[in-house]
Order: C-alpha cells, then sequence, then structure tokens
C-alpha cells in the first residue's frame, strides 16, 4: 500500500464524507448496498466543499449537474467515459474506460485535478479489535495495522463503494475517523 498522502507542509490529508446522499444503515454489508449515481461532495478536513466523488464507471451515466461554482458533464461513448468538469473558469477532462468498470475518481475544485480512488480505505480505529470487526462488517478483503503512524488500511473488494465505507466506518463507533485513499494523492507528482 502506498504512503499515507500529504498535503503541503507534511499534514495528512485526511477525507471524510459529507452526509449529502441517503443515510445507510450501520449494520449492512457494502455488497447490499445501492450505489450512488451522481457525483456528490466529498469533504476535505482542511476546506469545505473542496473535492466532488464520482461512482463507478459502470454507474456513471451520461448527464449534466452544477455542484456549487463546479458543472459536470458526463458523456458515455461505446469505449470510455469521458467527464468533463468545470472550475474557476478552467476545465479539466479525464476518459475512464469501460473496460475499467469498478474505477472510481474524485476531482479536487481547488487544484482543478482528477484523483483516482484506491478501493480501500484509511481509519483511525478505537482498538486493534474493532479493525478486524469493522473489515467483518465491510466486507473487507485485508487489512494492515501501522500503530506508529497512527491508523489502520482496509482493503476493500474492488467493486466495494469506498464513501460507502467511509460512512459505515465513522457510523459504527469503532472508527473515530475513516477516509478513501488515494491512487495518485493530489499534490505529488504525477
Amino acid at each position: 500500500m502506498n504512503s499515507p498522502s500529504r498535503v503541503k507542509g507534511g499534514r495528512p490529508r485526511r477525507i471524510c464524507l459529507l452526509a449529502l446522499c441517503a443515510s445507510i444503515a450501520v449494520g449492512t454489508t457494502l455488497s447490499s448496498q445501492e450505489r450512488a449515481e451522481s457525483p456528490e461532495f466529498v469533504q476535505h478536513r482542511d476546506t469545505v466543499d473542496r473535492l466532488v466523488g464520482f461512482p463507478t464507471v459502470s454507474a456513471l451515466q451520461t448527464g449534466r449537474w452544477t455542484l456549487g461554482d463546479t458543472v459536470i458533464h458526463v458523456t458515455r461513448g461505446s469505449t470510455h467515459v469521458e467527464v468533463r468538469a468545470t472550475a474557476r473558469s478552467r476545465q479539466r477532462v479525464k476518459h475512464l474506460p469501460l473496460s475499467s468498470p469498478h474505477a472510481r475518481i474524485v476531482f479536487d475544485r481547488v487544484q482543478v485535478e482528477f484523483f483516482k480512488l484506491h478501493p480501500s480505505i484509511r481509519v483511525d480505529a478505537v482498538d486493534p479489535k474493532s479493525v478486524e470487526l469493522l473489515g467483518a462488517r465491510l466486507g473487507a478483503v485485508g487489512s494492515d495495522t501501522y500503530p506508529a503512524l497512527g491508523y489502520s488500511a482496509i482493503q476493500l473488494e474492488v467493486s466495494a463503494d469506498p464513501f460507502a465505507a467511509v460512512r459505515i466506518a465513522e457510523a459504527s463507533g469503532l472508527a473515530t475517523h475513516a477516509e478513501v485513499v488515494f491512487v495518485q494523492p493530489p499534490n505529488d507528482p504525477m
């Protein structure tokens, strides 16, 4: 697993989700969760409404959404999905191949860039047993604890929704904080 993503100044980059979608029952597993069909705001710990999270490539449908001052256009083609986001008078385009149906991205409205998500979450668990219990609740394929760094990583099924996993982890009482993990973190060279 990659090292934790960091913002400038060396502070850990923490991500938590706003409850803008329907509430998720704490006791259910991710396999029974209904997937979101439209982009949703993701809250960065230091800034409000900075990130926009997207459903999987297979769930993205053609449409247009306005989230604050960001306009998002999604066009579904025969081989890929094109996601076009405009923020701060700048536009970025990301092409996602249909051959990667479980891929997920986040759009950073400040950096005006797209970033891929890893199918795992990072949690600050109440205790080591909580990581085990939370992993079982999420249908995880594995977990690692990093006591010196103060967090644990829970690896999810490739098809699992990391946004839903964060909501479940934070509502469970087994973790004091949970966040999604970037494959290519913001502020790192591409």
